[in-house]
Formats: structure tokens, sequence, C-alpha cells
């Protein structure tokens, strides 16, 4: 048996700038039948069955969406997109700049997109936006623990899988997206083996896949250097640079509390449970502790 992780463990050389604070605020996001422990149960036909369904409303959504956007934005084109995006997220303090982040990165013309890969974000807004988009990529696969693997008639292939081991070829995608998904990586909320360094494994595993010159857009919380047991992490300078060490940060953005800021803003604010207007009416008692800032970082393999 493996070596038992303990929460504190999680602090140890964190950051190479102060020592980190730890929260505890416990989260269980397992899939159904992993909470049960009843996956290796269900019969391979009631498994095709959700996953047609998880699908069927998978490709709904976007059929709805593209409709949505031509509705109320005009003719489906990336400023239509990124309207939607701005009014879509409006009340939510880090997604209203990290998907407009994504697409501005994403339209880049020196940036190649025949492969496209999107880390944990399932369903979400992360792994449709290239669709969106309409770019001229080749393939568009989106790895998750929480997946059933299948294609959508859209052409995006779900896939299950671990971010810290995609089972991807070496050298083989041109752009990797994972938004606010690295600083869950390892913690276990979502059934994820626990690794206190899972988000720097998960940036090599990246590294790896990503062609000479390939690119990654990633977006985490930002902060004072903390991990919220078993939430996410929130990071400073000092543990941004042990995630990007084998990248050259082509772009770094900032936003505290929804609005654009500086690095020099955002460093050293304390996650806190009452953003303005991101719980509306959620009771402070179930509220957990959130970062004040993020930061969007668009970076190129070196």
């Amino acid at each position: 048996m493996g070596k038992t992780i303990k929460p504190t463990d999680f602090l140890y050389k964190f950051s190479p700038k102060k020592r980190a604070e730890l929260i505890y605020f416990l989260i269980d996001e397992r899939s159904f039948a992993d909470k049960l422990s009843i996956g290796k149960y269900i019969p391979p036909l009631v498994k095709k069955v959700a996953a047609s369904y998880v699908l069927w409303r998978r490709d709904t959504f976007i059929e709805k969406l593209q409709d949505e956007i031509r509705e109320k934005y005009g003719e489906h084109t990336y400023q239509g997109v990124k309207k939607y995006l701005r009014d879509a997220y409006a009340g939510d303090h880090l997604r209203k700049f990290e998907y407009i982040f994504q697409a501005d990165c994403l339209i880049n013309r020196t940036v190649k997109k025949k492969t496209i890969v999107d880390l944990g974000g399932g369903g979400s807004m992360s792994t449709i936006l290239p669709f969106l988009l309409k770019l001229p990529y080749e393939r568009l696969l989106s790895i998750d623990v929480l997946h059933f693997p299948f294609r959508s008639r859209f052409g995006i292939e779900y896939i299950f899988g671990n971010c810290q081991d995609t089972n991807l070829p070496s050298n083989s995608v041109d752009i990797v997206t994972i938004i606010s998904t690295l600083e869950h990586v390892g913690l276990g909320r979502y059934g994820d083996p626990q690794d206190t360094n899972g988000d720097i494994k998960t940036m090599d595993e990246i590294h790896r896949i990503l062609k000479k010159n390939g690119h990654a857009i990633v977006t985490i919380p930002y902060g004072y250097p903390t991990v919220v047991y078993n939430i996410h992490r929130i990071y400073d300078q000092g543990r941004v640079s042990l995630i990007t060490k084998k990248f050259k940060i082509v772009k770094a953005n900032y936003s505290l509390l929804g609005k654009r800021a500086t690095r020099k803003d955002v460093e050293g604010k304390k996650a806190v449970k009452n953003i303005p207007g991101f719980y509306r009416n959620i009771p402070q008692s179930l509220r957990n502790p959130d970062p004040q800032g993020g930061i969007m970082l668009f970076l190129r393999k070196v």
C-alpha cells in the first residue's frame, strides 16, 4: 500500500515564497456509482444507456447554444460568441474573464490548432468553445475523470482519463486548455487519486503531449498560497513558477473580485466566503472559501 496522504502534506514545499495556509472544507463530487462503490457491478447495457443520455444532453445544449448566439447577437461569429460569454458569466468573478481569455488565445493566428485537448472540462464551456469558435481543428478531445467515453455528433471526443496520465502520445497535441481545473488535481474531490504535487505532474504531462512550440491555456485561482482541502489550491507567484518552469509565459492576465487587475493587486489576497454577487442566496455556512482573484496564463512549450 502507498503512503497515506494527510491534508498537512499538501503544504510541504507548496511555495518557495512563503508558508501556505491550510483550510478544511470537504466536498465529495465523485460520480454516484463511485460514491456507492458499485461501478464495477453496473451492467454494460446500463452504462451505455447512461452514456447515451449524457451525450444527448450535451449535444442538445450545444445545439440550443448556437441558436441562442445567432438570435441574441446576430450572426454566429467570434464577436457574437464573445458577447455571449460576457453576458452568460457576468455573475462569476473568475469565469467572466477565463473563457474570453481562452477564446482570445485560441483564435491567435500564430497558434496551430490541428489537435486540441481540454483537460478536466467535462462538458463545460472550455470543452465546446473551440467548436463554437469554428476553429479549423481535426481533433477536439475532452479528458475527464467523470467522463463516459463517447464521441459527440459535433465531433468532440469525450475520453475517461486522468490529467496526470492522459495516455496520449508524446509530442502529439498542438494546444491544451485546462480552465479552472489544475487547482483541483490531486485533492480527491472528484475521485482522482490524491497527490500533493498533482498540479505539477499535470503540467509535466501537458508538456509531454504538446508538440514542439505547442501552447497551453491555464487558468487558476491566485492570491495568498492556500490549500482549501479538499476543494482547491490558491496559487502565489512561487507556486506558479513551479508549474510553469518548463514553459515560456507568453501572456499572463489577472483578475480581482470581478475586475481586471495586476499581479501586485492580487498577490497575498486570502480566501473569503463572501465574494460579491457570487453566492446570491446561498447561506454563509454553506459557502466554501473562494479565491478573490485569478491568473490566466498563455504558455508555450520550450
